[in-house]
C-alpha cells in the first residue's frame, strides 16, 4: 500500500508482508481443500444415491422381465403338462379298453366252455340211462329166453322116449346151461368196461362157464395184466382224458426237441390259448398235427382203434405226451 502510494518501505515490512499474506493464503487454501472435501463428499453421496436408484431401477425392470419369462416359462410348462396328461390319459383309456375286451372274450369262453361241460355231462347221464336200459332189457330178454328154454326141454323131454333119447336131451340141456352162462357171462364182462368194475369176477365166472374150452381160455389170456383188479377206462373216461392229453401233445409240438428255456417258455405261453378241435369231417393233410386232429375226429365218435393208430403216426418225442392215454385205449381194445 506504501508503495502504491509512493511511500518507502522496508525490507522487513515487504517480508512481513509477504508472511502475512502466505498466511492468509494457506487459511484460504486449507479452507477451499475443506470446502472441496465436502463437494467431493457431496457428490460421491450424490453419485452413490443415484447409482442406488439406478441400480434399484434397473432390478425393478429385471425382476419384471423375470417375472414375464417365469410367466411364459410356467404356461409353456403347463401346455406342455396337458398334452403329455391327455396323451397319457388317451393310451390309458386304451389300455384299459383292451384289457376290458380281453376280460369279456375270456368271459365268453369260460361261458362257452361250460355250456359244453353241461352238454358232454348231460351226453353222460342220457349215455348211463341207456347203458342201465340196455343191460336191464337184456337181463329181462335172458330170463324170457330162459324160460322159454326151459320150457321147451321139458315138453321135448316128455315127447322123447327111451333112455339114450333121454340122455341126448339131457346132455344138450347142460350144453345150454353152459351156453346160457357163458353168454351171461359174457355180457358181464361187456357191462363192466363202461362202469369201470373190477373184471376178475366176470372173467373168472366166463372161464368156469367154458369148462376149459380153449378159444375162451385163449381169449382170457390175450388180456392185458391187471384187468381183473382194476378194469379198463370207459369211453366216457377215455373221452374226458384225451383233451388233457391232446393239449400236452399239442404243446410238444410248439416246442422243438432240444429247445432252450426261452422256446420253451413261448410255447408254454401259446399253448395258453390253444382251443380243442371240432372238426365235423374227417381232417385231411399231411400238417404236424393232422394226426392229432383226426385223433381227436374218431375219439369224438367212440372209435378209439383208429384213434390210437393215428397218434402212432406222431413224431417220438410228441407221442410221449399221449403213451399213457395210448395204452389205456389199447387195454380196452384189446378187452373189446
Amino acid at each position: 500500500e506504501k508503495v502504491l502510494g509512493g511511500g518507502e518501505v522496508t525490507l522487513a515490512e515487504v517480508q512481513g508482508r509477504v508472511k502475512q499474506l502466505l498466511r492468509e493464503l494457506e487459511a484460504r487454501t486449507r479452507m477451499e481443500g475443506v470446502r472441496l472435501k465436502e463437494a467431493i463428499l457431496q457428490t460421491e453421496d450424490d453419485t452413490r444415491s443415484d447409482s442406488l436408484s439406478l441400480l434399484g431401477r434397473q432390478l425393478a425392470e429385471q425382476e419384471k422381465e423375470l417375472q414375464r419369462l417365469m410367466a411364459i416359462q410356467v404356461e409353456e410348462i403347463r401346455s406342455r403338462t396337458e398334452t403329455e396328461t391327455k396323451r397319457r390319459d388317451t393310451i390309458w383309456e386304451s389300455v384299459i379298453r383292451n384289457e376290458w375286451d380281453a376280460v369279456n372274450k375270456r368271459s365268453e369262453e369260460h361261458a362257452a366252455i361250460m355250456a359244453r361241460i353241461d352238454a358232454a355231462e348231460a351226453r353222460e347221464r342220457r349215455l348211463a340211462t341207456l347203458e342201465q336200459d340196455k343191460r336191464e332189457y337184456a337181463a329181462a330178454f335172458q330170463k324170457r329166453c330162459n324160460e322159454k328154454l326151459e320150457e321147451v326141454t321139458h315138453m321135448d323131454l316128455e315127447a322123447r322116449a327111451g333112455d339114450v333119447v333121454l340122455s341126448e336131451i339131457e346132455e344138450e340141456r347142460v350144453q345150454s346151461a353152459k351156453l346160457r352162462g357163458l353168454s351171461l357171462a359174457v355180457m358181464a364182462v361187456a357191462g363192466s368196461l363202461d362202469d369201470h368194475r373190477a373184471l376178475g369176477e366176470a372173467i373168472e365166472a366166463m372161464r368156469q362157464a367154458a369148462d376149459g374150452d380153449e378159444l375162451v381160455e385163449a381169449a382170457v389170456a390175450s388180456m392185458p395184466a391187471g384187468i381183473a383188479q382194476k378194469g379198463v377206462a370207459t369211453a366216457s373216461e377215455l373221452a374226458r382224458s384225451f383233451d388233457q392229453a391232446a393239449w400236452k401233445a399239442r404243446r410238444a409240438l410248439l416246442v422243438p426237441q432240444g429247445a432252450g428255456m426261452v422256446e420253451q417258455a413261448k410255447g408254454a405261453v401259446s399253448a395258453r390259448f390253444l382251443r380243442p378241435y371240432r372238426d365235423e369231417v374227417l381232417p385231411q393233410g399231411g400238417e404236424a398235427d393232422a394226426p392229432l386232429r383226426r385223433a381227436q375226429y374218431y375219439v369224438n365218435r367212440g372209435q378209439f382203434p383208429k384213434a390210437v393208430a393215428e397218434l402212432e403216426k406222431l413224431d417220438p418225442h410228441v407221442r410221449s405226451a399221449v403213451g399213457k392215454w395210448i395204452e389205456e385205449a389199447q387195454r380196452r381194445s384189446v378187452v373189446e
